[in-house]
C-alpha cells in the first residue's frame, strides 16, 4: 500500500501538470513564432509550450509528445479522467 506522503505527492504533481497545461489552452488570438513567423498551433507537452510547425519538425522536438492545438482540449479532458480514476483508486 502506498504511503500517504507518496499518494499526495503524486496527486499534487498530476494536478500541477493539468493546471499548467490548461494555461496553454486554445486562445482566440493567433500567436506567432518570433523566429519563423508561423502560427504557434502545436503544443509540445514535454516542454509545456506552444510551438510552430517548423519547431515540431526540429530535432529538439522530434522525440517529444506534441499535439495539434485543435486536439489539445480533448487531451486535457483525458488527463482529467485519468486523474479522477487515480484519485478513486487511491481513496
Amino acid at each position: 500500500m502506498p504511503s500517504t506522503n507518496n499518494k499526495y505527492s503524486s496527486q499534487q504533481c498530476y494536478i500541477k501538470k493539468i493546471k499548467f497545461l490548461q494555461k496553454l489552452k486554445v486562445s482566440n488570438e493567433t500567436l506567432i513564432c518570433s523566429i519563423h513567423s508561423l502560427p504557434l498551433k502545436i503544443i509540445c507537452i514535454d516542454n509545456k509550450q506552444r510551438i510552430c510547425s517548423q519547431y515540431a519538425l526540429n530535432n529538439l522536438h522530434l522525440s517529444h509528445q506534441i499535439i495539434p492545438e485543435n486536439k489539445f482540449t480533448e487531451y486535457l479532458n483525458e488527463l482529467v479522467k485519468v486523474y479522477v480514476k487515480i484519485e478513486i483508486n487511491l481513496n
